[in-house]
């Protein structure tokens, strides 16, 4: 019995010798794979060339200014004309202004390109010019023809239409005699400023 248990002694020595040589070599094996695995991460990591990216689009965005576009009933053509107004008469006529843009607008009249023969005295400075708003039965602005600066009449909203009716007076009272046959010119200018 002695025997057997010597060699079984034996036998599991020659098995740690064993085991205890083979587990250097596993490791080293180890260490070896574990350098190369984080070479390679490092190499991968570092080196590595590749990107991601991503996107994405919102198509059909438009965008547009706003616009005014005034549109006169009576563009370029005479308004009013009296040829042989006297004292205590008047003349008178109507326009539409419409706005046919897309944004709300406010319209104003400026008298431009004012002339008197004879300069002196002014016809333009007697004779009465006058803005009446048509459907609203309103005066909007009313002085003699050579005050006629640049004055607002209304603020008109897109798609809609205003009604002007402009009068022409010779005050009853503006007797002079140099006036006879005098004469004066005035042009009208409709234009509008987007709110």
């Amino acid at each position: 019995m002695r025997a057997r248990i010597g060699m079984m002694q034996f036998g599991l020595r020659a098995k740690k010798q064993v085991t205890r040589g083979g587990g250097r070599r596993r490791a080293l094996v180890r260490l070896a794979l574990w350098v190369i695995a984080v070479v390679i991460l490092t190499n991968t990591v570092v080196f590595s060339g590749a990107s991601f990216t991503t996107s994405s689009t919102n198509p059909g965005n438009v965008f547009n200014g706003g616009t005014l576009l005034l549109l006169n009933s009576g563009d370029g053509q005479l308004i009013v004309s009296a040829p042989a107004l006297c004292p205590g008469q008047s003349q008178q006529a109507t326009l539409t202004l419409t706005n046919a843009g897309t944004v709300p607008g406010d319209v104003s009249v400026e008298g431009v390109g004012l002339s008197d023969v004879p300069a002196t005295p002014a016809l333009s400075a007697v004779l009465t010019l006058t803005f009446t708003d048509v459907d609203a039965g309103a005066d909007l602005w009313s002085g003699t023809m050579d005050a006629l600066t640049t004055t607002t009449l209304d603020t008109v909203a897109p798609g809609d239409s205003r009604r002007y009716r402009v009068t022409v007076a010779y005050p009853a009272g503006a007797t002079f005699p140099a006036l006879q046959g005098a004469q004066t010119a005035l042009t009208l200018r409709f234009s509008g400023v987007s709110l």
